[in-house]
């Protein structure tokens, strides 16, 4: 973990299975989110952003969707002004 924060951002839990730092009490304090509710789904949505960072293959996925959705975009750009 990456106390205080600062130049390196926020802290940030490292181990694995840690819920986001503001969103949910400490470890054994009895709170579980249902899975329906706004605070589930951010729990889901954490631990696949968690592991997507972790993993290799993950790390080239979000680097290619970072290059391909706005490459794509540009082009679909151009080509709508080369058309008009």
């Amino acid at each position: 973990m990456n106390p205080g924060g600062g130049a390196d951002g926020p802290d940030v839990p490292d181990e694995p299975g840690a819920g986001p730092p503001v969103m949910w009490p400490g470890a054994g304090s009895g709170f579980e989110a249902d899975p329906f509710t706004p605070a589930g789904t951010a729990e889901r949505e954490w631990a696949f952003a968690q592991g997507l960072g972790r993993r290799r293959g993950g790390r080239i996925l979000v680097w290619t969707v970072l290059i391909l959705v706005p490459t794509v975009a540009l082009a679909y750009a151009v080509s709508l002004l080369i058309h008009h």
